[in-house]
């Protein structure tokens, strides 16, 4: 789990895309599900995990798709993986 928060930190402090949102951070939630999307959970497990419904999940996930500038969840899994392999 300390690769998990090692990334987390690392993907906070990106820059952000251009059309990420306003906001620039992610929520605490969106913290949470992103350390559950590295952690290799499917939304529907993070949805029972987090006691919130599988859509309540893919709106976070698209905030921290867009805040992070990622196309799509493998792709913050790749950036885990590089994270690891230094």
């Amino acid at each position: 789990m300390a690769e998990v928060s090692a990334l987390l930190a690392s993907l906070l402090q990106m820059e952000l895309d251009p059309a990420a949102a306003s906001s620039g951070r992610l929520t605490t939630r969106e913290q949470e599900v992103l350390g559950l999307i590295l952690a290799g959970q499917s939304n529907r497990q993070i949805a029972e995990r987090l006691f919130i419904s599988p859509e309540t999940v893919k709106t976070h996930v698209r905030h921290v798709l867009a805040k992070t500038g990622a196309a799509r969840k493998a792709e913050l899994c790749a950036l885990r993986q590089a994270q690891t392999d230094r």
